[in-house]
């Protein structure tokens, strides 16, 4: 969603005992796409943690630093249009379910954009710098994260194509390969015009805004007549096509998991698979995804609303939004 782009910290990603456990936590589900779950941070919490697979470093709101009396140094990080002004601290931990990191360098940034965006406080935004180190996997029909060394769901799968903190995987476009970031914070499939420019050229595309933590942020939408992921075969996608400023990211875009259609995905560090698992039926729009559960009413309502402020409409058998507790 936001996406950082500090340089990578230097972690060992180990493998995981076969003895661990499985851990559920539950979370809520905003705007259809992003993942707040319960936390702690030093010794303050439960907070509202937002699972971003698209940020790097993880960033904690200035409200929460400043509570924890941790003062950090000046400093720039790179975003998808540009560099944001920041600063970085050291954490003393980050815990979320069964994972917990001590001596965690995290982005401070003022959070409020997101508070307003959701209509609830978000204390920090959590990647795979912290979430790296154990297999999880996320059920949007039950909302809860699974933790665990059996956490893949059967379907469809790709092989990672970078370690964490940034997890990419080989998507083709028209059977050219692109790399792509794996991303829960982001609900579209977004490329790099810098990256595709003669790949992207006689696609004609309407023009969209979205924002980041630099400001607003120009997409020109597109429709890609054949992808694929894996061994899988997607069809005829939308996607979304912005110029970015930051020559130094190693990827082509951004794979928004929501843009997937999934009731499941998961992350395999052990195995370096991205995993997912397809609803049944979903009718594409330019303001999110119907289910089969929605009327015809519900649909038309879906389909009036801007790409930029997907609400969910469809009640259906299972809810796709709850208020953080």
């Amino acid at each position: 969603m936001v996406l950082l782009c500090g340089s990578l910290p230097s972690i060992a990603w180990a493998q995981q005992d076969a003895s661990v456990q499985s851990w559920e936590i539950p979370f809520s589900l905003y705007k259809n796409f992003m993942i707040v779950v319960r936390g702690s941070i030093g010794d303050l919490g439960p907070l509202n943690l937002l699972i971003d697979t698209g940020t790097n470093p993880s960033v904690i709101d200035k409200r929460i630093a400043r509570k924890l009396h941790i003062s950090g140094y000046k400093t720039s990080l790179p975003v998808v249009s540009g560099e944001v002004a920041t600063s970085e601290v050291l954490i003393p931990s980050v815990s979320v379910g069964p994972v917990t990191q001590r001596r965690v360098q995290m982005a401070v940034e003022d959070l409020a954009m997101l508070e307003h965006d959701l209509g609830v406080h978000i204390d920090a935004m959590i990647g795979l710098d912290i979430l790296g180190n154990r297999n999880f996997r996320i059920d949007y029909e039950t909302s809860s994260i699974l933790f665990g060394p059996t956490a893949s769901p059967p379907g469809e799968g790709a092989s990672f194509q970078s370690e964490p903190p940034f997890v990419t995987v080989e998507m083709k476009m028209n059977q050219q390969p692109l790399h792509l970031l794996v991303d829960t914070g982001s609900a579209e499939l977004v490329l790099f015009e810098s990256h595709l420019a003669s790949r992207l050229r006689g696609l004609a595309g309407v023009l969209r805004t979205s924002r980041n933590l630099k400001g607003e942020v120009a997409l020109r939408e597109v429709q890609l007549s054949e992808v694929q992921l894996g061994n899988a075969s997607l069809g005829a996608r939308r996607a979304y096509v912005t110029t970015d400023h930051n020559s130094s990211l190693s990827f082509d875009g951004l794979l928004g998991v929501s843009a997937l259609h999934v009731r499941q995905v998961s992350f395999d560090f052990e195995h370096r698979r991205f995993n997912w698992q397809s609803q049944n039926t979903w009718i594409p729009t330019l303001a999110g995804e119907i289910s089969d559960n929605c009327s015809m009413a519900e649909a038309r309502a879906v389909m009036s609303q801007s790409v930029l402020r997907t609400k969910p409409i469809c009640t259906g058998r299972h809810p796709r939004r709850m208020s953080v507790q």
